[in-house]
């Protein structure tokens, strides 16, 4: 999993740097060849020197993100699934009242 700091380190301006391309530019040169396959090569290349691990899917790298759960549960050690998750889905353990996000749209 990636602390703050390292996925900044691996996905630096990541929605904002990807080449605004459509799928007809995409297949001309073909998916191994086009600016998006180029593009998310070389955040998987960042992801594999920090991590040591191979990753090929940039989806999935975009996922192991330690921001996107919550802390570890004091029962079993697992993440909570979310920061606002109230109880553990590996274990059950009830969370303590968990502060909800107060976001307005």
């Amino acid at each position: 999993m990636l602390e703050a700091d390292e996925a900044r380190a691996v996905f630096v301006n990541d929605m904002n740097a990807m080449p605004d391309i459509g799928d007809a530019e995409e297949g001309r040169s073909g998916p191994a060849q086009s600016p998006k396959h180029l593009w998310h090569q070389r955040i998987l290349d960042r992801y594999n020197i920090l991590t040591g691990f191979r990753e090929t899917n940039i989806d999935t790298a975009r996922h192991h993100r330690l921001s996107l759960y919550g802390p570890p549960c004091p029962k079993c050690g697992k993440p909570y699934r979310t920061p606002q998750a109230s109880f553990c889905a590996a274990c059950g353990h009830k969370q303590a009242a968990s502060p909800r996000c107060q976001a307005t749209f």
